[in-house]
């Protein structure tokens, strides 16, 4: 192999799993993993973690870590991602990035504004 051909080799082997690791997931897949009624946690931006458990019939809870108080909301599948509005709040809409074994959750500008965990 000349030197040209294993340069090109190793950039391969190093970009290629970046590229690789991230991968939007459908509305359907969306729905299929997390909207089943069990429990995943969630970890914000800033660190705050959540149990979220959005059910098969659009409604949800999330309860912080260390608190009992559970706030309901609700929340449905749309064409990019979903949408989840909790309490009084208004509805917000994201996307969802399967990142190897956790998933990204992006706003509409996107930024990624929590962590999601499936639980065992």
């Amino acid at each position: 192999m000349n030197v040209r051909g294993a340069l090109a080799t190793v950039a391969l082997v190093i970009v290629t799993p970046a590229l690789a690791a991230a991968v939007l997931l459908s509305p359907v897949e969306i729905k299929a993993a997390f909207g089943t009624g069990k429990p995943f946690t969630a970890t914000s931006s800033s660190g705050q973690s959540y149990t979220f458990v959005f059910k098969v019939d659009g409604t949800a809870t999330q309860t912080a870590k260390g608190s009992k108080a559970v706030t309901t909301g609700a929340w449905r599948v749309n064409d990019k991602g979903y949408c989840s509005k909790w309490g009084t709040a208004l509805e917000h809409c994201y996307t969802v990035e399967r990142n190897v074994d956790k998933f990204d959750v992006r706003d509409s500008t996107g930024k990624a504004i929590s962590r999601w965990t499936l639980l065992p």
